[in-house]
This record gives C-alpha cells, structure tokens and sequence, in this order.
C-alpha cells in the first residue's frame, strides 16, 4: 500500500522519488547486513522511498520534548541536497540528501521558559518543520554491523504492532 501509494503522490505532485539506500559497515566476512530486517537496527530500513507529500512515521525516539517519539507522523515537505546533488544522480554522495524535512502532525514547540523552538524561527508558517538527518545505529545482535539511514518510514498504512496505542484521525 504504502508504495502505491508514493507512486500516486509523486506523480499527482509532479515530483520525483528518492531512492534512499542506507550504508553499511561491518567486519565480518560473508555477512550481508543489507539482508537483515529494520528491525534489528531499531528501525532503520535497508532501503526506503521518499518524495515531498508523503507521509513519514519515525521509528524511534529522536526529540521526545518536543513529542519527536516512535510513532510521530508528518508529511515530506522536501530535501536538502548536496551542491550539484539531487534526485536520480549518479553517486551516492549527489544521489542522497543531506537530510528530509518533514513536517510534523503534532510537535510541542513552546521550550522550559516558554520560547517557542523551531528550526526556522522567523517563519511561522514552518513551526512544525524538522530537518530529519541520517542515524547510526549497532545492530542489536552485534554491534560491529551498523546501518546509516534516515530514520523516517512511509506512513500510509503500519502494522497494527506499529500502531498499538497511537491515536490516528
């Protein structure tokens, strides 16, 4: 559903689709940590698919103050890409953002002294806009394999385990 589904925003908004694949580093002989489920890097997916419109669930907490926990949900509102980078290059140092903007659903933006905290503090209209950057994470059956993704999954439908407790309109 949810790649049908960013097939149909991608193309209703005439913008293009990333094709994030996440790094891998290990140590082991023979071992293809690419094959290993998100699971297992708490989240974090081998490979993901993002566009402006689509909708994005975080897998992990990244800004629990501001409600940024497992389970938050926003729409893409874009990507920062490297000078000359950008959707479809060639090399994964131009092919891949250096970060996704999402804006959040719910995000509690008043700080401890009661300041409002944003990204883009002179634009009110981004209150809710994040820069989401990519994370590091140890597998959790050895941590010497590690996965290097942007820790945002595609939302339009989650399994009822993902689900479990949110409230969704």
């Amino acid at each position: 559903w949810n790649a049908a589904e960013i097939r149909t925003v991608a193309h209703r908004l005439r913008k293009p689709i990333a094709a994030l694949g996440a790094i891998h580093k290990w140590n082991e002989e023979g071992m293809k940590p690419a094959k290993l489920e998100a699971d297992v890097f708490r989240g974090l997916a081998a490979s993901a698919a993002m566009c402006e419109g689509a909708r994005g669930l975080l897998p992990q907490h990244l800004w629990p103050e501001a409600g940024l926990m497992n389970g938050a949900m926003g729409a893409v509102t874009g990507c920062v890409w490297p000078d000359g980078g950008g959707c479809g290059k060639a090399t994964k140092d131009l092919g891949v953002p250096l970060c996704v903007v999402v804006e959040f659903d719910e995000l509690s933006t008043a700080g401890a002294a009661g300041e409002a905290r944003s990204y883009f503090p002179d634009e009110p209209d981004k209150a809710k806009w994040v820069p989401i950057f990519k994370e590091s994470v140890a597998s959790n059956m050895d941590e010497d394999v590690r996965r290097e993704q942007f820790p945002l999954v595609l939302a339009w439908a989650v399994t009822h385990w993902k689900a479990q407790g949110m409230t969704l309109p």
